[in-house]
């Protein structure tokens, strides 16, 4: 029995297909950029990051702190396309972000092991990952602002990651604890 295109398609989990075109729009930004089409080319590469994130959401593994890994650095893309008012800063701000956001990922289980998750915790220290990312990034006269900017789209980061993450979970509202009835201790 031969199988066509819409049986093989419906054979491959969620996930697989979502890497499929997730990896599809990477090969097009790469191609975008060859033909120096930027616009294009971020535009690609942003959606492409955030399919090819997607897809290692499994429903099992779905939490909150999964979203807000691959949510929360849409959050200074937005505010640089808030305060530019150009839509084409979004373009390049949005790789931008995926990438440097990848410092975040070792700060979370160092900051979780620390049980240093409060909002003021996370932002704190997203700020100070983004003022070092801007150390790294920009060096000159005009740095110290760079680095100030940096700092603070790296502190918006935080507080979005904890927003999503951790704003009204049962961890910090202590409603975890049993209520009074049987189970009561």
């Amino acid at each position: 029995m031969k199988t066509g295109p819409r049986e093989w398609l419906q054979r491959i989990s969620p996930s697989g297909q979502l890497l499929g075109v997730g990896l599809l729009f990477a090969v097009l930004a790469v191609t975008a950029g060859v033909a120096k089409h930027w616009g294009a080319s971020g535009l690609l590469a942003a959606l492409a990051l955030f399919l090819v994130s997607l897809a290692a959401l499994t429903p099992v593994s779905f939490t909150r702190v999964t979203a807000a890994f691959v949510l929360s650095p849409l959050a200074p893309s937005a505010a640089t396309l808030l305060v530019s008012g150009e839509p084409g800063a979004l373009f390049v701000v949005v790789p931008y972000a995926y990438f440097f956001s990848l410092a975040g990922v070792p700060a979370y289980y160092f900051m979780r092991r620390m049980r240093w998750l409060r909002a003021w915790q996370v932002v704190a220290i997203s700020a100070g990952l983004g003022a070092l990312v801007g150390v790294f990034t920009f060096s000159g006269e005009s740095a110290a602002v760079e680095w100030a900017n940096f700092s603070m789209l790296g502190g918006l980061t935080g507080l979005a990651f904890w927003l999503i993450a951790f704003w009204r979970s049962a961890h910090f509202n202590n409603t975890s604890t049993p209520s009074k009835g049987k189970n009561a201790a």
